[in-house]
């Protein structure tokens, strides 16, 4: 990717600013790696990326053993809001955290659509 971390983060941010109901976004490697973030300080982004990644990893597993195609996102859900997982090219992907009163619909169009365009970007 050509531009640096700092502008990455700083692009993120502007993205979870603008999409109603995300609350913070992490790009990361396959193999767990933060490469930029907005998730708020002492969140933990290490452990955020390294559990995005096995969770990446155990559901395109059940997507190929139960012959359901390529695998297209995970999903999370919890009491508070929910937490979407997005391939972003063949080496990343997005792990977009958002609020319980997201609209799901919009924020996967949004994080699909971020998805696409940084993937083109590196």
């Amino acid at each position: 990717m050509s531009a640096s971390g700092s502008d990455l983060n700083s692009f993120l941010e502007g993205f979870v600013k603008r999409t109603p109901g995300m609350e913070a976004l992490a790009l990361v490697t396959l193999d767990g790696l933060i490469m930029a973030s907005s998730l708020p300080s002492g969140s933990g982004e290490e452990r955020v990326a390294a559990m995005s990644s096995a969770l990446l990893s155990i559901a395109s597993r059940i997507t190929e053993e139960l012959e359901k195609g390529e695998f297209k996102r995970a999903l999370v859900a919890g009491s508070e809001g929910f937490i979407v997982l997005v391939p972003s090219g063949d080496d990343f992907l997005l792990t977009a955290v958002c609020s319980k009163d997201a609209r799901l619909g919009m924020v996967l169009f949004e994080i699909n659509k971020l998805a696409g365009f940084l993937s083109k970007r590196r």
